[in-house]
């Protein structure tokens, strides 16, 4: 259900309109699968140790081609968006921009935006306004997203341009409220090593 009007030449779309939907594939098991190998092979921890990026490129883990030969592993595009979707890890609503082509766990969705509708960086944003668990099934106790609920989650669309503009400009208050972080952070340390001297000098009478 769409939420809100959207403005002229926006238009509503399920995310299975604009994008390809999949799962990734089991890990393999023995270290045969992964000696000496090349390949990043992305898990939930993966994600969740950033939380949210938008260029994921190192793993704790990498397959060799007795793995990619042998075990059907699903190989994700660079610029695929990756979120957790079985176990506690939805609740973290965790998301990641692959900055290389990877293979992925199965407790990974991967979402492939169709690029001639979908900037990826748009659609990343956009996911970060979403709390995947609201869709989250959790009849046995244990959570879990299915691929079929995400598809029918509608996401806003305009035009390529404008996205694009939208990305600049998160990309620009982003970077000022880290800015602003830092500052903040220099000011709190240069308080603390100034407090107590300050201290001394009232206690002495030299305020």
């Amino acid at each position: 259900m769409e939420r809100y009007e959207l403005p002229k030449n926006w238009v509503w779309r399920r995310i299975e309109e604009i994008a390809d939907i999949s799962a990734g594939t089991s890990a393999p098991q023995g270290e045969q699968y992964f000696s000496d190998g090349k390949y990043p092979f992305v898990r939930t921890q993966d994600v969740g140790k950033l939380g949210r990026t938008t260029c994921l490129k190192n793993t704790s883990d990498k397959v060799n081609d007795k793995a990619v030969s042998e075990k059907r592993l699903r190989k994700a595009k660079k610029g695929s968006i990756v979120l957790p979707k079985s176990g506690a890890s939805i609740l973290t609503n965790s998301r990641a921009i692959l900055g290389v082509d990877a293979y992925i766990v199965s407790h990974l969705a991967i979402l492939e935006p169709n690029e001639s509708l979908l900037d990826s960086f748009f659609f990343y944003y956009w996911l970060c306004t979403i709390d995947m668990a609201s869709f989250s099934q959790s009849d046995s106790g244990y959570p879990s997203l299915r691929l079929s609920d995400i598809a029918k989650i509608k996401i806003p669309v305009p035009p390529l341009s404008e996205q694009r503009r939208i990305v600049k400009r998160i990309e620009e208050l982003t970077r000022r409220v880290e800015e602003a972080r830092k500052f903040i952070r220099e000011a709190e340390s240069e308080l603390a090593a100034f407090t107590p001297a300050l201290l001394a000098k009232a206690f002495r009478g030299e305020l």
